[in-house]
């Protein structure tokens, strides 16, 4: 069985550059004032997913194995599925921001705690729906083999990033 050498090499090329741009928001964490710390958070997050975003479309290239006319009818789709995805991942920014400053600053409440629950929560409702509506889109232009490597490879990189993300995010208290 031939391995595919590059897709691993990408995916960790990408681990790395995650790990080096997540491990900004821990430093962020202590410094002096809480709306410059939910700011700088919210700025440091928004440039590691542009970062991200520009490694994950090479790396979902690189390891789709489409064809001409897989690749014309698959690129558009990913790319509304995406613009979806940005606004959930803009939601997971604003909650981790929130979370930041409240650890450090404002003291985090059992209020406070449930409120970030229940938005976690709505966060991931809202993105598995996505998943699920753009699942059937992609079956429209792709077969359901490369539908599954496709979500196969968005699992792996998501899971990658959020390691990373909550190895530099520190435990309520």
């Amino acid at each position: 069985m031939k391995r595919n050498t590059k897709g691993v090499a990408s995916i960790l090329a990408v681990t790395f550059v995650v790990g080096l741009i997540l491990s900004a928001p821990a430093a962020v964490f202590a410094q002096a004032h809480a709306e410059s710390v939910s700011r700088q958070v919210t700025e440091e997050l928004n440039l590691t997913y542009d970062v991200i975003q520009v490694k994950r479309k090479a790396i979902v290239a690189l390891n789709m194995g489409l064809t001409d006319s897989e690749s014309k009818a698959f690129w558009p789709v990913y790319d509304e599925y995406w613009a979806g995805m940005k606004k959930v991942a803009d939601r997971d920014v604003a909650l981790i921001s929130d979370f930041a400053k409240n650890y450090v600053y404002e003291g985090l409440t059992n209020q406070k705690a449930d409120d970030m629950l229940k938005e976690w929560t709505s966060i991931k409702q809202h993105e598995l729906k996505l998943q699920n509506k753009y699942m059937k889109r992609f079956k429209k232009v792709l077969p359901e083999k490369k539908v599954l490597r496709y979500f196969q490879i968005e699992n792996k990189l998501n899971l990658l990033i959020d390691s990373e993300l909550s190895a530099n995010i520190p435990l309520a208290r």
